[in-house]
């Protein structure tokens, strides 16, 4: 089963032909597609061009506008709590280029890095982190790093910028097991607060698995029955409590992109589309330019001797 994993990436005005031309290729393979972090969009115009795909909501980037963002009202009362609960414990934040950072304080950074409950020891598989931490290798990278009344850190935030600083994502969060209590909320915070006075417009915090799952409200049978066995797993896989850590900081209804999957998928570079063959090599499939008509392109990557060829 071949897989794409976002929307392509060029012209807008291409992408049905980068579609048409996959889903050729797919038919002529005998392949069932799967389309991973689909857009809204791009969702509508895989089922439109093979009706028998259905759309699944797996979850949302959630994302504050900075420019608008402070404290006040009644739904941010926890979030201002712990944050006050850190100012009474003399927990204080400062924020500076990863590039910038000198061998004493990588190292009391790394103590906490590899403490830290996600520690940078742990291997992990498939992720959307960053890798390099503390390294400075990479342009546009922040730290935000929060320290007791000793000066001892106690927990690190590390964000990417990109168009100039106006957007920062969150990388990873590090934090000691003994911190304050809210120390993760105040780094949050005083960074919104930060980029709102550097030029930035949106703070991407995480991507949210199933929000609508652990929404408040009315929910039909099914979805109560996932979100009991979700509760039930929470120690494991913490969903929950990230909806809930995330919800303090009322994004939820806030410019978010949702993603979607189906039967079909995308990872691309100008209007191409990289997927996996069902025998595990890879192929790339890539729209032909309108001008000479549309058509596939079909290269085995693994084997440089296998022909290219065009279909119509």
């Amino acid at each position: 089963m071949p897989e794409v994993g976002g929307d392509p990436i060029g012209d807008p005005s291409a992408y049905r032909d980068v579609v048409v031309a996959f889903l050729t290729l797919c038919r002529a393979q005998g392949w069932r597609p799967l389309i991973l972090a689909a857009s809204p969009r791009c969702a509508a115009l895989w089922r439109y061009q093979e009706p028998g795909f259905w759309a699944v909501p797996i979850g949302r980037d959630i994302v504050v506008d900075v420019t608008t963002f402070s404290l006040d009202g009644r739904s941010k009362r926890n979030l201002r709590q712990a944050v006050n609960r850190t100012h009474n414990a003399g927990i204080t934040t400062a924020v500076i280029a990863e590039s910038d950072v000198d061998p004493g304080l990588r190292a009391e950074l790394m103590d906490v890095a590899r403490v830290s409950k996600n520690s940078i020891d742990t291997t992990r598989g498939f992720s959307m982190m960053l890798d390099g931490t503390l390294t400075g290798r990479y342009p546009g990278t922040l730290l935000i790093v929060a320290r007791d009344r000793a000066g001892v850190v106690q927990a690190f935030h590390r964000y990417v910028t990109a168009g100039g600083g106006s957007e920062v994502s969150l990388d990873l969060p590090w934090r000691r097991p003994g911190a304050p209590n809210g120390t993760d909320e105040r780094l949050t915070v005083d960074m919104i607060s930060w980029a709102k006075h550097h030029g930035g417009q949106r703070l991407s915090l995480a991507f949210a698995p199933f929000p609508g799952v652990f929404a408040e409200g009315r929910a039909g049978p099914a979805t109560r029955v996932v979100r009991m066995l979700l509760h039930a797993m929470d120690g494991l896989i913490k969903l929950e409590s990230l909806y809930r850590y995330l919800s303090k900081y009322d994004a939820l209804g806030q410019r978010q992109e949702p993603r979607q999957e189906g039967p079909g998928l995308i990872v691309d570079g100008a209007a191409a589309l990289v997927v996996q063959a069902a025998d595990g090599a890879p192929v790339l499939a890539v729209a032909v330019d309108a001008d000479h008509g549309a058509g596939v392109l079909r290269r085995n990557l693994s084997n440089p001797r296998l022909s290219e060829r065009n279909t119509s």
